[in-house]
């Protein structure tokens, strides 16, 4: 169903927006959201399965890590024609997975990957004993995550940019709108909580909320910013 909100440049609201792009797509939207909720699974099963065979587990966590990346690219691209105010495009998965296949794992996996290597780093920190240096990877990790706001839009939108023109693009875009960027922060927090507090909701909408939230909040930050 085309959606008949305006374009994001006249109706910025990063909470009602995407809330009503849901309510009137959401027969298209939950199956969109269980596929890609399904590329976890194996992961799951894994996590949750400590007594099967290890070559297996293994197996299992290797294809959810990798397979989530292009799911996660080919949730941006078929949702960002929807925040711009044009219709979901009928064959929107197969086409978000051909156009961002490639650029997702050149792009957004040495990007999240950074939050593996902050993790390990505070690990090691705090192994030694130290203090001021795993608040400092705390830091630095909160910051990052702030930043990841944009990773998804940012590729989208400048398929011509590489992971670190992203890194620097959500910089940029961070400092030119704090407050819209934190606030989105937060609804995204509560987007995921209300997620883990309920699995039906995980299963069904949040993780296409929160990629509806960030669509939004490029596509506003960059309209005032031209």
């Amino acid at each position: 169903m085309p959606s008949s909100l305006p374009p994001p440049p006249t109706n910025p609201h990063l909470l009602k927006r995407p809330l009503c792009l849901i309510a009137e797509n959401w027969r298209r939207l939950i199956p969109l959201n269980l596929w890609w909720v399904l590329q976890l699974v194996p992961l799951s099963l894994a996590l949750l399965n400590p007594g099967w065979l290890y070559e297996l587990r293994l197996a299992l966590s290797i294809y959810s890590i990798l397979a989530i990346f292009p799911a996660t690219g080919a949730l941006f691209a078929a949702l960002d024609p929807l925040v711009v105010g044009a219709p979901l495009p009928p064959r929107l998965l197969r086409q978000g997975l051909a156009a961002q296949f490639k650029n997702s794992f050149l792009r957004l996996l040495p990007l999240y990957s950074l939050f593996f290597w902050l993790r390990l780093a505070f690990l090691w920190f705090a192994g030694q004993g130290l203090m001021v240096e795993p608040m400092l990877v705390t830091l630095a990790a909160v910051i990052l995550g702030v930043l990841s706001l944009y990773w998804g839009s940012v590729m989208v939108n400048v398929p011509a940019l590489s992971a670190i023109g992203i890194f620097i693009a959500s910089y940029k875009l961070l400092w030119h709108r704090p407050g819209q960027t934190l606030l989105a922060g937060m609804l995204s927090l509560a987007a995921l909580g209300l997620g883990i507090l309920s699995v039906a909701g995980i299963l069904l909408i949040v993780p296409t909320w929160l990629v509806l939230i960030q669509l939004q909040l490029f596509h506003a930050v960059t309209a005032k910013a031209a």
